[in-house]
């Protein structure tokens, strides 16, 4: 996630509707993977019905 917001295909748009100060993205055209013993603190939740944003934005990132 970051408060750079490019209005690029792909990021999610993210903010206080998820439980998050301010408005920001979660990026997908960077995506590495981690341990989840790394994931320590929820930091906000993705409303109901949204899923779908994250599949339009790993699709812009593959090109499918």
């Amino acid at each position: 996630m970051t408060r750079t917001i490019r209005n690029i295909a792909t990021e999610v748009a993210l903010g206080p509707d998820e439980g998050l100060r301010s408005p920001c993205v979660a990026s997908f055209d960077n995506v590495q993977p981690i341990r989840r013993a790394f994931l320590t603190e929820r930091v906000g939740q993705l409303g109901p019905g949204r899923n779908h944003e994250i599949c339009r934005a790993a699709a812009a990132l593959t090109n499918c």
